[in-house]
């Protein structure tokens, strides 16, 4: 395959690429036979913005193939195993959510890879140490030797950080695409699990904040416990916003930020903020309060605030995570 220089790439046009992001940055040229072979090899090391994107891409490159008689069938079977790996991650990242003990999440493991005897052990900031299933601290196994075979550790990280620890027999090696898969199920399993942890401690701060004032129609229903009564997510694209609202069967509603486009940063313009005070019916009310959106922010507040968003032009998506909570006990 010959070398496509700056010079070269840059004189071609879009359509020569089977991939255009949305900032213009063209991947995957297949404008001749060579490279739309190189673009089928190629594919799944690419980072698409999204899944949308990936199939628009896919359709792409497989016409190309088609225009040079190329017949990717290695290509096809990739993507039908990816598919399949991704559907298997999927199932495995409910079940372990579910798990609802380190004793189950480990046994499900156990049976994800096939391993009988396999650890699971998850990082404790506070011990300074990995934690087995009953909550003790544990060491990992001493590297293995041709003199003293000893099992295997595959670690997982967040953010350079200890997260979890694997600690496996040699065949688990064997099936590396599974391993991937499950890790990358683990890996989301326990990042949800911190997730909740974090907003159940602001949730706690959040109602202990309210102080006991009986005669409140809000603080009064304040209980010694709480549960969560729905939760769903949300991507809104360029042009997107909530209408305002309420939620009238919760008692303290929220909205958790995964990711924001860049344009919420303008805080004169405010778009894609979450605004409060503002019925849906005109009575000719403004506004109250608007709070921007930063990634890993939790805003929690009454039910009963009228709420909704102010539309955005971006190029990226606004997503969010939303739950209502209401009083133990509360039917």
């Amino acid at each position: 395959m010959s070398t496509l220089d700056s010079g070269k790439r840059a004189k071609l046009p879009a359509s020569a690429f089977a991939y255009v992001d949305s900032k213009g940055r063209r991947r995957l040229p297949i404008h001749d036979e060579p490279h739309v072979r190189n673009a089928l090899a190629r594919f799944n090391q690419v980072a698409f913005e999204d899944e949308a994107a990936r199939e628009r891409a896919r359709k792409k490159l497989l016409v190309a193939a088609r225009k040079y008689g190329i017949v990717p069938i290695g290509f096809v079977t990739g993507q039908l195993e990816s598919r399949a790996s991704e559907a298997t991650a999927g199932r495995l990242v409910v079940e372990l959510v579910q798990a609802g003990t380190p004793a189950e999440f480990e046994r499900r493991v156990r049976t994800a890879l096939r391993d009988p005897a396999l650890s699971v052990l998850h990082w404790s900031e506070s011990a300074g140490a990995y934690l087995d299933r009953d909550g003790q601290p544990v060491a990992l196994p001493a590297p293995a030797s041709d003199a003293a075979p000893a099992p295997l550790t595959t670690l997982l990280e967040r953010d350079g950080q200890p997260m979890t620890a694997l600690v496996h027999s040699a065949a688990v090696l064997k099936s590396r695409a599974l391993l991937r898969t499950v890790t990358a199920a683990i890996r989301l399993a326990v990042e949800n699990d911190r997730l909740r942890g974090r907003i159940e401690e602001a949730i706690d701060r959040y109602i202990a904040g309210l102080g006991a004032v009986p005669d409140h129609p809000f603080a009064a229903r304040r209980s010694r416990g709480y549960a969560f009564s729905g939760s769903w997510s949300s991507r809104l694209k360029s042009g997107g916003f909530h209408i305002n609202h309420l939620h009238p069967g919760g008692w303290i509603s929220s909205c958790y930020y995964a990711d924001v486009p860049a344009v919420v940063s303008d805080d004169v313009r405010r778009q894609g903020w979450i605004k409060f005070g503002q019925p849906s019916f005109d009575v000719g009310l403004e506004p109250e309060r608007a709070i921007q959106p930063v990634p890993g922010r939790l805003v929690l507040f009454p039910s009963y605030m009228w709420h909704g968003t102010i539309p955005f032009q971006d190029n990226s998506a606004r997503a969010t995570i939303a739950f209502d909570v209401v009083p133990a006990g509360h039917d």
